[in-house]
């Protein structure tokens, strides 16, 4: 397994659009082993902090991949890594601040120098390329895609929005998580939608129409937001009707390779999937004004759900040794 620094170029200072421009890095790795041992980086006097960055820096091995703005390294014995900024390089990095901003946080920062260079947590796992991801993940528990929509929601509340390449997703293989490692300052906080912005991330190959991993991957995104959705008002991750508008287009778009309606595609069922979901919406609206829906919209969500298992199946275990067996006999 590959260990991937998340988060090369999260200090980008540019508004973002609802769907925004990608840059692409070189982000590969000269080690594959990481040490979570001493983890008190960050408790050390500043000078022994760029004592060790320093060491990173200098060690051809420490060196991760690079963007537009800098080169990251990792810190030997250490749960972090350093982004030192290619503008600031030879200016000494003076003291560390580890009072750091939310919307930092957000970008997995734990502390700046003075000179601009940043210290992050090192996130464990393996980049997401777009239709060359591992199978595996599209066949994760659907609490995997629920936590990083959360991720993606509470980044949102702080008016930073999920730059949606599929470079900026880690997959861990062990842990079985999805993390997101870059979000970019917004201004039009109104254009949200997590779910179609994670499924046109995630999705597995567009040349490749009506495939099993893309079937599971849509099933796994409409069970979250139907779960979502049956909490009433105590949501986790506001499911919102113009998110699942644009999610349902990019499904469309995603089997029909253009951007007519998919719909003949998809079996007689689907029309009613969409229909079911215009009418959960319909009783949203009811139940801000003060309408007591609780039994339509969980009848209504019961028979959304079974539509959504019908024609959107989870993807086959390949890890399952049953079916291993019958594979390796049928072939």
């Amino acid at each position: 397994m590959i260990n991937i620094i998340s988060n090369i170029n999260q200090q980008n200072i540019q508004v973002s659009s609802k769907r925004p421009q990608h840059t692409a890095y070189d982000r590969s790795l000269k080690c594959d082993t990481v040490s979570f041992c001493s983890k008190n980086l960050l408790s050390k006097p500043s000078a022994e902090i760029t004592k060790k960055v320093l060491a990173a820096v200098n060690d051809a091995d420490s060196y991760i991949g690079e963007g537009i703005e800098g080169k990251a390294y990792k810190i030997k014995d250490s749960g972090y890594c350093v982004k030192v900024l290619n503008r600031t390089r030879d200016i000494p990095f003076g003291e560390w601040n580890l009072n750091i901003s939310p919307e930092h946080r957000v970008n997995h920062v734990v502390a700046r120098a003075e000179n601009g260079a940043t210290i992050m947590k090192y996130i464990e796992g393996k980049q997401l390329t777009f239709g060359e991801n591992p199978k595996e993940v599209y066949s994760l528990p659907k609490e995997s895609y629920r936590k990083i929509l959360k991720q993606i929601h509470d980044a949102h509340k702080l008016y930073m929005e999920y730059d949606g390449a599929p470079a900026n997703v880690i997959y861990n293989s062990k842990e079985k998580t999805l993390t997101a490692i870059d979000f970019l300052p917004c201004i039009n906080v109104s254009e949200y939608t997590p779910f179609a912005s994670l499924f046109s991330t995630l999705k597995h190959d567009k040349r490749n129409p009506g495939n099993e991993l893309d079937n599971s991957l849509t099933g796994k995104l409409l069970n979250v937001a139907l779960d979502e959705l049956s909490k009433g008002k105590e949501q986790e991750i506001p499911v919102e009707k113009e998110d699942m508008i644009e999610f349902f287009r990019d499904v469309e778009n995603s089997y029909s390779g253009d951007k007519n309606s998919g719909e003949n595609i998809f079996p007689p069922q689907y029309k009613f999937l969409k229909k079911a979901f215009n009418e959960i919406f319909q009783l949203k609206q009811y139940e801000r004004r003060g309408y007591s829906v609780e039994d339509d919209m969980a009848g209504k969500i019961k028979y959304a759900r079974c539509i959504v298992n019908q024609i959107f199946p989870p993807a086959p275990d390949n890890n399952n040794l049953f079916i291993r067996c019958i594979r390796t006999i049928l072939s």
